[in-house]
This record gives structure tokens, C-alpha cells and sequence, in this order.
């Protein structure tokens, strides 16, 4: 099993909805040669700090085609703590204890 780290960033930090540019770098080690690899995106978005976070994750999931065990590395630790709570998340159909 590949070992895969995702690195998530934005321009900024706010988090009122407003335009951003975002990006994220994956890093795995090639089984073959055991040489490290590297790959990066830039994007834009709008959206608040928490979707834009979202919006690289999702991108980056979407370049893992093998079974990895994934870890994430981000500043925003609102949505890296509940990564871990996707399946309870899910459970609520995404909803707070307001029911929104």
C-alpha cells in the first residue's frame, strides 16, 4: 500500500465567503524505484476557508487511483478533525445539532 501525504494551503485564512487561490501538493515513494514523487495544483475558488479547504481535498483525492493510506497536512484544523468523523457526518446527512 502506497503511503500518500497531501499538503493543503490558500491565500488566505478568512472566513468570510470572498475569492482565493488554494493549492496542494501530494508526495508519495514509487514502489518500483523507492524515488520520492511529487505533484502539485493551483486553483481558484470562492467560497468561505472551510469549502476552499474542502475543494483541494476533494481535487487531490480525486489524483489517488491506488489503495494509500492518506495523510493530510493543513493549517485548517476545523476540516482535518472531522475527516475523521466522516462517517458520523454522513450519518446526520452533514448536519449540525441546529439541523443545519
Amino acid at each position: 500500500m502506497y503511503k500518500v501525504g497531501i499538503y493543503i494551503e490558500t491565500d488566505s485564512l478568512q472566513q468570510a465567503s470572498v475569492k482565493r487561490t488554494y493549492g496542494y501538493v501530494l508526495t508519495t515513494t514509487r514502489k518500483k524505484d523507492g524515488e520520492p514523487h511529487i505533484s502539485a495544483y493551483l486553483g481558484k475558488s470562492e467560497g468561505t476557508y472551510h469549502n476552499t479547504t474542502l475543494r483541494a481535498l476533494i481535487k487531490a483525492f480525486e489524483k489517488i487511483k491506488l489503495s494509500s493510506e492518506i495523510v493530510i497536512y493543513s493549517r485548517n484544523t476545523y476540516v482535518v478533525a472531522n475527516m475523521k468523523r466522516l462517517e458520523e457526518l454522513q450519518a446526520s446527512d452533514f448536519k449540525d445539532k441546529k439541523g443545519q
